[in-house]
């Protein structure tokens, strides 16, 4: 048995160094996205609770 090695990237088994760029940067920009939604909502939470930080959360990451 050796070992199993799965890359989201697809360079482990390509080699193509511009699809793992492609890849990093798309998911960058969702981070970056995310980030930029859960700050313009940061006055909107204050007082909130919990379960209603963790709604807001999820439906921010489902519109992106």
């Amino acid at each position: 048995m050796g070992i199993i090695v799965d890359d989201e990237g697809e360079y482990w088994e390509t080699e193509n160094s511009d699809t793992l760029v492609e890849k990093r940067e798309f998911l960058q920009g969702k981070i970056n996205a995310l980030a930029g939604a859960l700050e313009a909502a940061d006055g909107e939470l204050q007082g909130a609770t919990l379960d209603e930080i963790v709604a807001h959360i999820e439906q921010t990451v489902r519109k992106l």
